[in-house]
């Protein structure tokens, strides 16, 4: 298994694929500014659908969500990943699995 080098991304509003192929994802910074609570979705696609990796909500009275995850607990993905930010705006450090 090799290591790819890693892929900054972002997303605000409409979700999307943002990354093609098997990895990891090491960090997640996610905001709002809506009255109510907004629900992140990550899938291991590289479109939106399938397999939901995870999702999180954030509360509207929340400031910024960071997330760095150690490397024992990086979630992993196999096809891609794909995020459905639904009213967020959600920056991603991935690195890939050549």
């Amino acid at each position: 298994m090799a290591i790819q080098a890693n892929y900054k991304g972002y997303v605000s509003g409409t979700g999307r694929g943002i990354y093609t192929g098997a990895g990891y994802l090491m960090l997640l910074i996610a905001s709002h500014s809506k009255a109510t609570p907004q629900t992140v979705t990550f899938y291991d696609n590289h479109t939106l659908g399938g397999n939901i990796l995870f999702q999180f909500q954030i509360s509207a009275d929340a400031d910024v969500l960071f997330i760095q995850f150690p490397e024992s607990c990086r979630p992993q993905f196999e096809n891609g990943l794909a995020i459905d930010p639904s009213g967020c705006d959600v920056f991603v450090i991935v690195e890939g699995i050549a």
